[in-house]
Formats: C-alpha cells, structure tokens, sequence
C-alpha cells in the first residue's frame, strides 16, 4: 500500500508577498537612522540660503533707496549682511539673523562659492556679481549646490 502524502515545504505565496513588504517597511524606515543627519546637512544649508537670497533680493526690490546696502557676504562657514556696500566682512558684533547663518562647530558642512565672496542684489533684484552664473556648493558628505542666475533667479542646482 503506498500513501500519496506530499508534503509542501517553502512558504505559499501570501506569506512570502507578506515577507517582502516587512522588509521593505523595514528597510525604508531604518536606512535613513542609519545614514546619519550628515548626509541631510548640506541640503538643509543650501536651502537655507536660497531662502535668505531671496529675502535679500525682495528687500532690495522694495527698499530702492541708492543708498540701501543689499549685500551678502559669504565665508567657509558662514553668510551674512555686510557691514557696507564696500566691504566683504562681517560687523565684528555679527549673529544670526534673518539673512545670514552659521554653520554650527559640530557641523563639517563648509561653504564654497566658486564665483564671488559676495553677493549684491540691484533694484531689479539680479546680483551684480552674476553676469553669467554664480555657484555656490556646501560640501560634506555630499555636495549641495545653489546656483543664481544673471536675471536674480535663485534655486537648487
């Protein structure tokens, strides 16, 4: 007498489908914790900045006096209003403000520009600094880049 008793073996297809979305949930949640902030720095500065450069050019639209200094300087680690439309340095009383920022000491984020130093922003709202293009990158882990236009558009690049 012989039994035709067949014994499956391996997992049917609900639970292997069930398997894989485990670990993609998995996945998906704890690869970012595992990466670490630094990753992120750079693109949360360089964000940052874009919005500071365009509060200083709608300040400058708006504020049309020929004697307005709308004016940005930037540094390895940091960016900021001028003391002047001349100089290209920081008030030696200088904090954070709306405008300008610094990168924290724990932080290995630098600032680059591969332009200019500065960045000053005309009535009409373009740099004078950027007749084609200017660039600038945070570097870390990765490399953020922003990037101004001759006509004053300020975005991500």
């Amino acid at each position: 007498m012989s039994c035709n008793k067949s014994k499956s073996s391996g997992f049917t297809l609900i639970e292997l489908v069930v398997v894989i979305l485990i670990i993609s949930i998995l996945a998906i949640t704890a690869t970012p914790k595992l990466l670490g902030v630094s990753h992120f720095d750079s693109f949360a500065y360089r964000d940052q900045m874009v919005s500071s450069l365009r509060l200083m050019q709608q300040q400058a639209m708006q504020q049309t006096d020929s004697n307005a200094c709308h004016r940005v300087v930037i540094q390895n680690k940091a960016y900021g209003r001028s003391i002047d439309c001349v100089s290209t340095i920081f008030a030696t009383n200088w904090q954070d403000d709306n405008v300008g920022f610094a990168v924290p000491a724990s932080s290995s984020v630098t600032i680059n520009s591969l332009s200019t130093s500065t960045i000053t922003f005309d009535s009409w709202g373009r740099a004078f600094e950027c007749s084609n293009q200017c660039v600038i990158e945070f570097n870390n882990v990765d490399t953020a880049r922003l990037c101004i236009e001759s006509e004053g558009y300020v975005h991500a690049c």
